[in-house]
């Protein structure tokens, strides 16, 4: 991630540390820290998992896992339930308590910015009988075996890296 200007007065910054520190004429220093987003693999038991189809862009068209980025004052797992409500219609019994499973970092391109994020993923099951709704940004839901995950139609590379080490773990 690059920054160019202050968030705070507007001026010019420039590097001073790496990529993650920065400085303006007005001496406020600046750090470029990744925005944290949270994400599910609903895993069955013939293995295959759960992805949304992006419905906006960035990405439109293009797998994901459901969830999002983590508002502030909210915790990863309040995170998680929220996007997975708003995102596929889901309430927390509809699935069981999810598990951490890995962290990657990625970009987020968004109206020609590259925001640098973190993505946690946990792992879960859907209950039997639940029904998965499209909603928010999300276009359509595709269940597919683990074996049969297409990396290049993925959308970010943190999920790209997540679904690859998913593949890793459980194939």
């Amino acid at each position: 991630m690059e920054m160019n200007f202050c968030r705070r007065c507007g001026t010019p910054v420039t590097h001073i540390e790496n990529d993650t520190v920065y400085r303006c004429e007005n001496e406020h220093t600046l750090f470029a820290s990744p925005a944290p987003t949270v994400g599910i693999f609903f895993i069955d038991a013939d293995l295959s998992t759960v992805f949304a189809v992006r419905g906006r862009d960035p990405g439109k068209g293009l797998l994901d896992t459901p969830g999002g980025f983590i508002d502030p004052r909210e915790s990863v797992e309040a995170a998680l339930s929220r996007e997975l409500e708003e995102e596929l219609g889901l309430r927390y019994g509809d699935y069981e308590p999810p598990v951490y499973f890995a962290s990657a970092p990625g970009t987020y391109r968004y109206q020609a910015e590259d925001r640098s994020v973190i993505t946690l993923a946990y792992i879960s099951r859907l209950k039997p009988g639940v029904t998965l709704v499209p909603q928010d940004d999300v276009a359509d839901v595709k269940i597919i075996p683990l074996g049969d995950i297409k990396i290049d139609e993925l959308a970010n590379g943190d999920i790209k890296q997540l679904a690859h080490m998913l593949q890793q773990k459980m194939l």
